[in-house]
């Protein structure tokens, strides 16, 4: 876990974490289960082009409605509400974190390492599907490409 990775996890513990960026899917990956439940933000379009770049955005809905009623917020057309000071003004919900987190620790159960790639196509499966997908069938996916 890296000092960034720690911080969150120790706010967390702490009971002050209100918001993290991370700067790709797999800076996720070692506080995903350490965090609670929220939903996590990205530009979905941004990830269809690029998954293994796009920024992703966690926000502690407690946090995010007291922001709200202070003034500190957007609503983009999905009426997804987050911070006005966020960089990319067209992220929207993405995924829950404990959803983010079965689809990864599902791939795991094989008892092999699923690479990021491996990742990317299993939630993008769930994203469009709303199903999972099992190690062996992401494998599968990967030698019909």
């Amino acid at each position: 876990m890296n000092p960034n990775q720690q911080q969150i996890v120790d706010l967390y513990e702490k009971g002050e974490l209100q918001y993290a960026k991370f700067d790709h899917f797999v800076e996720l990956l070692p506080v995903m289960n350490k965090i609670e439940n929220q939903w996590l933000y990205l530009n979905v379009k941004k990830w269809e082009s690029n998954p293994l770049t796009t920024p992703i955005y966690y926000f502690n809905e407690d946090w995010l409605n007291e922001l709200e009623y202070q003034g500190g917020t957007i609503t983009n057309a999905r009426e997804d509400i987050f911070p006005d000071w966020v960089d990319d003004q067209h992220i929207q919900t993405w995924l829950e974190l404990a959803t983010f987190e079965d689809i990864i620790d599902i791939l795991h159960n094989a008892g092999k390492t699923p690479t990021p790639e491996m990742m990317v196509i299993a939630i993008n499966y769930y994203y469009e599907y709303d199903a999972f997908l099992e190690y062996d069938e992401v494998v599968a996916r990967m030698d019909n490409h």
